[in-house]
């Protein structure tokens, strides 16, 4: 399983961890739809991971954000 760090506009000091579903491509600076505190927020993709501390709390992306310009 692999762990996606995400940024997240909230006010926090630290990363949060979620695990990235089987078939997304999700890479460095994606930016990623994620559920924070029952809310869903949009993120920013910091780094990739193969574990977290956290695995008993992690939760899947619900999905990539697409912008056009």
């Amino acid at each position: 399983m692999a762990i996606a760090r995400v940024a997240l506009p909230v006010a926090a000091w630290h990363l949060f961890d979620y695990w990235i579903p089987d078939g997304l491509q999700v890479a460095c600076g994606d930016i990623v739809r994620v559920r924070l505190a029952g809310r869903l927020q949009c993120g920013v993709v910091t780094g990739i991971e193969s574990t977290s501390d956290f695995l008993d709390r992690v939760q899947p992306i619900a999905q990539l954000c697409y912008f056009a310009a």
